[in-house]
């Protein structure tokens, strides 16, 4: 197969994957995250005249905002939940681009086992987890592997490279203790002046990105994105329980159950190590020690949750492809491995695919009929808000209800930490205050102390149950 042709194969075969898990979701109306509401919300505020770090918390740097925001106009064109779909679709062809790189940095060395980790790529349970809708990892990893493929003997690449990686870093600070090895690597290949060159198109475009934030609101921003996150409660689940999200296959339901959490993470190590069989290979070996530094970092935060996997799934799928080069298993085995791969594929799809739709339930329709013509509606997160065109109401709540936590001391993120935090209890009711309508998805009132769900069933005695959502009006 032609490189352009594969390229383009890749890239469809990502895209597609994403998309359908959009669809599965419910399109326009899928509540999927809570995170994605949160990065557009953001967007959708700042378009509107509210600033991150100022007028609302917003715990991560403010690349994504920036991202974002033709989307967050659009939503004010729109509506919120057009917004969302669009933005997810772009996330999934964003995806699907960094696939098609993956393709194009280990065609360098072996075709076949280029298609291989392109595929592996855009079909991996990890990878998914982090591009199927709007999320961080998504443009951390276009930014890493697009950075080290459009680095070249030229200034203008060499900029671009870098500018890439600061975007990275302005989006999420797990770029941070990449670049290090990015810069490395850059150096090795291309000597001093293009390894400070590239420091500098780096650096320019985080101050470009940070500076107006911290001009604004300095203590806002420092304290919320680096206090709020670097003083998170540690939550310790297991090396086991982590490492099984590293798998390719990600544990869909069929096979966790079968094997078990060991045994999901003894998969995921099986990759990993294969994977370091790229420090053979002169290209493969930077590949190799970026699988290496994404998993410490990912390993070593004090909380964990599936999407950080994402983060790990470009490097590896990279590495893992100059391996197959290296040991030319495609080569001694095509014959057996093609149609066994595929059929592997097939299923994790398949599994995944179907542990979608576990997402797919929330009765977006029916709860904008229920609410009518009331704009003051209060959700507890944004997701929601957006999902029923609301975020726009001069009456929504914090965009994000864990950053109020965040904000108290606390970082679990469990029922009790929310029940504990007077904080948000207190942001809540002054949220309800303000509401005329309330939307309640199950389990969001166990985070409220029973002097808050008092109070709210005095201001909200009309409850209406739309599945398993309630509505809820004042008299």
């Amino acid at each position: 197969m032609r490189t352009r042709a594969a390229a383009v194969a890749v890239w469809a075969v990502a895209f597609a994957t994403r998309i359908a898990l959009v669809l599965i979701a419910g399109g326009t109306g899928a509540v999927m995250e809570n995170d994605d509401g949160v990065y557009l919300g953001a967007a959708i505020r700042a378009t509107g005249g509210d600033l991150p770090y100022h007028d609302f918390l917003f715990v991560h740097p403010p690349g994504i905002v920036y991202l974002l925001s033709p989307f967050g106009l659009l939503a004010h064109v729109t509506s919120d939940p057009w917004a969302m779909l669009a933005a997810r679709v772009a996330v999934a062809a964003l995806g699907a681009s960094t696939a098609v790189l993956i393709y194009l940095v280990v065609a360098q060395a072996d075709r076949r086992a280029a298609l291989f980790a392109g595929v592996f790529y855009a079909v991996s349970s990890a990878a998914l987890a982090g591009e199927r809708t709007v999320m961080l990892e998504a443009v951390l990893n276009f930014c890493l592997v697009g950075s080290l493929w459009w680095l070249g003997p030229t200034r203008r690449r060499q900029v671009l490279s870098g500018a890439l990686v600061g975007l990275g870093a302005a989006t999420k600070l797990f770029l941070l203790p990449v670049a290090p090895v990015l810069l490395w690597a850059v150096w090795r290949r291309r000597g001093t002046r293009a390894a400070m060159t590239w420091t500098a198109a780096a650096s320019l475009v985080v101050v470009v990105l940070v500076l107006p934030a911290l001009l604004v609101a300095p203590s806002g921003f420092v304290d919320q994105v680096f206090g709020y996150q670097l003083g998170r409660a540690r939550v310790w689940t297991g090396w086991a329980s982590r490492v099984q999200y590293l798998d390719w296959m990600g544990g869909p339901p069929p096979i966790g159950r079968v094997l078990g959490t060991g045994g999901m993470a003894a998969l995921g190590l099986a990759l990993l190590l294969f994977a370091m069989l790229a420090l053979r290979s002169e290209r493969g070996r930077v590949w190799a020690v970026l699988t290496l530094v994404t998993t410490a970092v990912v390993m070593a935060g004090p909380l964990f949750f599936d999407h950080y996997a994402a983060f790990v799934a470009a490097p590896e799928a990279v590495a893992i492809g100059f391996a197959l080069a290296e040991t030319r298993l495609l080569a001694r085995h095509l014959r057996v491995l093609v149609p066994v791969g595929l059929a592997v594929a097939a299923f994790v799809v398949a599994a995944g695919l179907r542990q979608a739709t576990s997402v797919s339930d929330f009765p977006a329709d029916g709860v904008t009929a229920a609410l009518g013509d009331e704009q003051c509606v209060w959700t507890r997160t944004a997701s929601t808000a957006i999902a029923v065109d609301r975020e726009q109401s001069p009456c929504a709540g914090s965009l994000d209800d864990y950053a109020t936590v965040l904000a108290s001391g606390g970082g679990t993120g469990t029922i009790e930490e929310y029940r504990l935090s007077a904080a948000y209890q207190r942001q809540t009711l002054a949220d309800l205050d303000r509401a005329d309508a309330a939307v309640l998805l199950p389990g969001d009132r166990e985070r409220w102390t029973d002097a808050t769900a008092s109070a709210f069933d005095e201001r909200f005695p009309s409850v209406e149950l739309v599945g398993q959502v309630l509505v809820c009006r004042r008299p």
